[in-house]
């Protein structure tokens, strides 16, 4: 409780008023955001009070409180409440403080007139709280939504591992071969289940400012596009066609670059024309290798190109449609790019098709500590 003494009228007005100011807020939050309107007494009024405590004093010229929200975390802590406890979104968040300062004002009028000065305050108190608790709840909700994601992928890894297993010893043990095509089947639906589980770990990993952990090996081109060639399913890889130079060789990290040729192949039979080939190219130049996979089809909108390269965001072409997918394919493969110390780009005409381009070092082993951007 403020002392007293120093607070101005309107402010020993808030805090003489504080009870009837929480029940009209309450009241009306829970009429108008929806979800407020079944949390209880506790959770909703969160950190109102100290912060109405806060505000009281702000607005009297003799106490030292400067700002309501920025002396304190108390604005900052009610937005991660609010990501932690309840089901609110930011736009729940910015609605209930627009309902607090609409109470303020109507409360504090019945008391008397309010000073110009106090008003202008307290509309600053407003968006102050309203912009500490939306960044920190943004940032709570980030954090979780990686927990959540570190946590699912880790448990689906055991009971991935024993699935994998059991094909393996049908494989060894059947001569029958329709048992054996089955078996082979489930062994590849593991293996690109195992690499989605990949892709969400590296997600977590990159959103958290970590970097791809490489372990650079000598690759043959030639060996490495027969494998992902050969995994296709039977349907996609007739429409498969790979071309480039023979016997080319690199160092590179061969799992991180096998996903991301997967990536971008996959992308191009879900989004490009379904009666099309599509084309993986490789070619080595000026001591770099340009791995490029291109499609016929609709071409991505100039506006929406940045965003398919950011974790979580999709094409609004892919949004819209019935192609499943959680925006991570392409940030990963920009991350594998960037950490060989090459890049990824897009070409995408409506005339000439897409085509993604993976452009590295032939050598990626000097180039382990290269920046990598989410």
């Amino acid at each position: 409780m403020p002392d007293m003494s120093s607070l101005s009228p309107a402010g020993r007005a808030i805090i003489d008023h504080k009870d009837t100011i929480l029940k009209a807020w309450t009241s009306e939050t829970r009429a108008a955001v929806a979800e407020a309107k079944k949390l209880s007494e506790p959770i909703l009024v969160d950190t109102m009070p100290a912060l109405l405590d806060n505000l009281a004093e702000m607005i009297s010229p003799e106490h030292p409180r400067n700002t309501a929200a920025g002396d304190s975390t108390l604005a900052h802590e009610h937005g991660g409440e609010r990501a932690r406890m309840t089901e609110f979104n930011p736009s729940s968040v910015i609605q209930e403080f627009r309902i607090l300062r609409k109470v303020l004002f109507r409360e504090l009028k019945q008391v008397g007139p309010l000073e110009e000065e106090s008003a202008h305050m307290i509309h600053n108190f407003i968006d102050e709280s309203i912009q500490a608790s939306a960044t920190a709840f943004s940032l709570v909700q980030s954090r979780l939504r990686e927990h959540v994601l570190a946590t699912l992928t880790h448990d689906m890894r055991s009971p991935l591992t024993s699935a994998t297993l059991a094909a393996d010893i049908i494989l060894r043990k059947s001569d029958d071969e329709l048992i054996r095509k089955q078996a082979r089947k489930i062994r590849l639906s593991n293996r690109r289940i195992d690499g989605m589980i990949h892709d969400l770990l590296n997600t977590t990993m990159l959103r958290s400012g970590g970097k791809l952990d490489l372990k650079h090996e000598e690759c043959d081109c030639t060996v490495l596009l027969e494998e992902i060639a050969e995994e296709l399913p039977s349907e996609q890889a007739s429409r498969l066609k790979i071309s480039g130079n023979d016997e080319l060789k690199g160092f590179w990290d061969r799992g991180h670059l096998k996903r991301a040729l997967e990536n971008l192949i996959t992308n191009a039979f879900k989004y490009g024309d379904s009666d099309s080939d599509i084309t993986l190219k490789v070619c080595l130049q000026s001591g770099r290798v340009i791995f490029s996979v291109h499609n016929f089809g609709p071409p991505i909108p100039k506006d929406e190109i940045e965003a398919i390269f950011q974790i979580f965001r999709r094409a609004e072409a892919a949004t819209s449609g019935k192609r499943q997918g959680w925006g991570l394919g392409l940030p990963i493969v920009r991350a594998v790019a960037e950490a060989h110390g090459g890049s990824l780009a897009v070409d995408s005409l409506k005339d000439l098709g897409t085509t993604f381009i993976i452009d590295i070092p032939q050598d990626g082993r000097p180039f382990g500590s290269a920046p990598q951007t989410e």
